[in-house]
């Protein structure tokens, strides 16, 4: 049986500044324990959409990226 390990899922957006350039936003950081980095992407997305009363995470961000890591409680 595989160890669950902590990783950190951060979900990002593009918006538009005032001035017509693009800037990439956090929208939101969550940390997840699952037992590799693909199984902790689909559990952060799903926390994200309860979070959010959404159907698709792809409603409120652009991408997200999955670190190793975060902290021990």
């Amino acid at each position: 049986m595989a160890t669950e390990r902590r990783y950190v899922v951060t979900f990002y957006k593009t918006i538009t500044t005032d001035y017509g350039h693009d800037k990439e936003i956090e929208e939101r950081v969550l940390e997840v324990t699952a037992v590799d980095e693909q199984t902790a992407l689909e559990r952060a997305q799903a926390e994200f959409c309860r979070l959010k009363e959404l159907s698709d995470w792809r409603l409120h961000a652009d991408r997200c990226a999955v670190e190793e890591g975060g902290s021990s409680t």
